[in-house]
């Protein structure tokens, strides 16, 4: 087969593995019931405030993340970036498939899957963006603020972490008077899941981005 054929492949490859992992990890950290991972932690809980749909919630807020990438860039923008909405449409569906695949009660699991949420989520999230294709838009998110400040990802991550677990706050506190959705778990992962994505880039992306054809060109001969 063809070289390029071959970096298409694994390109591919990647990108769903990692795509897969996270909307697994989401719904894993979730059924945990430890308190969900900051970056998903505003929409689920206002779905759990007021009743809604978490995948259809999270395809609105994704809305407005891709938004947000549109007023960062400026004139760098591109309508590429539009390609997010239809992701998000996609991964609003996987969300749905395994949280209605999950069901199950953790008897005495929580913290192990808890923790494997969190490698999953983090994992997957480094493995789609790493691929240049099409991150789901927290993490275009993040990558667009990352570019712009000439920070790593896992610097940036951490710190939308932290917003995403003060906004949540707020509007548990402003709505039904108690925090919603935040518990030990969420602490946990605010600190590992943006080094996890630094240790999984350290010792991965090289290897993943030649086999895909995305490294520079001096380390794919």
């Amino acid at each position: 087969m063809d070289r390029k054929w071959m970096n298409w492949c694994w390109r591919l490859l990647f990108y769903l593995t990692g795509l897969l992992l996270l909307a697994f990890g989401v719904c894993i950290t979730n059924l945990a019931d430890l308190g969900v991972a900051p970056f998903v932690s505003v929409h689920y809980g206002i779905s759990r405030i007021w009743g809604l749909n978490f995948p259809a919630l999270a395809f609105c807020v994704y809305l407005v993340l891709v938004t947000l990438q549109f007023v960062i860039k400026g004139r760098n923008r591109s309508w590429r970036d539009l390609l997010q909405v239809p992701f998000a449409l996609l991964f609003s569906l996987l969300l749905e498939f395994f949280g209605r695949l999950l069901t199950f009660q953790p008897q005495g699991q929580s913290i192990p899957l808890f923790c494997l949420g969190i490698l999953c989520t983090s994992v997957g999230s480094a493995m789609s963006v790493s691929m240049k294709l099409l991150p789901n838009p927290a993490d275009g998110l993040c990558q667009t603020i990352a570019e712009r400040v000439g920070k790593d990802l896992g610097t940036v991550r951490n710190i939308m972490d932290i917003a995403c677990v003060a906004i949540t706050c707020a509007i548990g506190m402003a709505a039904v008077g108690r925090v919603e959705v935040i518990g030990p778990g969420t602490l946990v992962s605010m600190v590992l899941s943006g080094r996890i994505i630094f240790l999984f880039n350290h010792f991965f992306k090289l290897k993943m981005d030649t086999l895909a054809g995305v490294a520079p060109a001096a380390y794919q001969s």
